[in-house]
């Protein structure tokens, strides 16, 4: 009997930690929809908060990979209705994959190693280009509102993503 409540609860841990607990979403090319946006939390006045991030680690094989995520539980909206917020939250999402590619790229070239020191400084260098990044095309597209400079911003970060498509995969080989 001990050992059958103890299975279940076992199970019910991992599919609570598959579930609710892990709440970050990798950046893919499939667009974002505003279910991903779980948190009551928006900054501001704002309409929506997205929380992305670049992040690295070792996969079971314990192969090295960089990627961009979403935080859905720290990602919110109140109008989640409006696809022009929609489109500019992705495009902070996108703005995190576009650093992830070029901090890849940096990894791979220069065959820097993702356990030494080195690429800890790359990396909070990265951490720093992101958000300087985010809030430039915050402030330049004002939060969406300015569409002119969202649409530059749009093919601007299209265009990163398209030339650095080579990195595009997580994996450093």
């Amino acid at each position: 009997m001990k050992l059958i409540v103890l299975f279940a609860i076992i199970i019910g841990c991992i599919s609570c930690k598959s579930t609710k607990w892990n709440s970050n979403q990798q950046w893919n090319n499939k667009p974002i929809t505003w279910e991903v946006f779980h948190g009551n939390y928006v900054a501001g006045h704002y309409e929506a908060t997205i929380y992305t991030g670049i992040n690295y680690g070792q996969t079971i094989n314990g192969k090295w990979a960089i990627w961009a995520y979403l935080n859905q539980n720290y990602s919110g909206c109140i109008n989640c209705n409006d696809s022009a917020i929609l489109i500019h939250e992705q495009y902070h999402f996108n703005i995190a994959e576009a650093i992830a590619r070029k901090l890849r790229q940096l990894v791979i070239e220069n065959k820097i190693d993702l356990s030494s020191h080195a690429f800890l400084q790359l990396f909070e260098q990265s951490q720093a280009e992101l958000k300087a990044m985010q809030n430039l095309y915050d402030t330049e597209t004002n939060h969406s509102l300015n569409k002119i400079n969202q649409a530059l911003w749009q093919s601007k970060i299209d265009e990163i993503l398209m030339i650095m498509i080579q990195y595009a995969n997580q994996l450093i080989n």
